[in-house]
């Protein structure tokens, strides 16, 4: 049984196709780890997570904040954040 030959310009093709593979799944590896190591920007301090304030709120509460949050362009928490070291510094 004789096996299949390739020309070498077959075999070129080959070995570029292979290259641009390999190429592209290095990009979206070393995207994916920058995007992983990114995360959010520390608050404060610039080592280690921010430290986190929890409570509940009705939700008449939760409502206004997300409406005045969006209005502001602001997320709920950048309106919180606010809103709490306004009333500590007053």
């Amino acid at each position: 049984m004789r096996k299949p030959t390739m020309t070498r310009e077959e075999i070129a093709a080959l070995v570029e196709q292979t290259r641009e593979e390999f190429a592209g799944e290095e990009l979206a590896a070393a995207a994916w780890e920058a995007q992983m190591k990114a995360g959010r920007p520390a608050l404060g301090e610039r080592t280690g997570a921010s430290p986190q304030v929890t409570f509940r709120l009705t939700n008449a509460m939760k409502r206004a904040a997300a409406t005045r949050a969006e209005s502001e362009g602001k997320t709920v928490s950048q309106l919180a954040r606010e809103a709490f070291e306004h009333y500590l510094t007053v």
